[in-house]
């Protein structure tokens, strides 16, 4: 995630400002697919 995350920011234009919400957009999707996992392998093996 914080590669991904770092390519968002090196790929930024210099003159653009983002907003949390876009920042959030970047981090939400890919923390919800861990957490999926998360919760899967501790079903597997629960």
């Amino acid at each position: 995630m914080s590669a991904v995350y770092g390519l968002f920011l090196l790929a930024k234009p210099a003159d653009v400002t983002y907003t949390a919400a876009i920042h959030a957009s970047v981090f939400v999707p890919p923390f919800v697919g861990f957490l999926g996992h998360v919760v899967r392998e501790l079903i597997r093996t629960g």
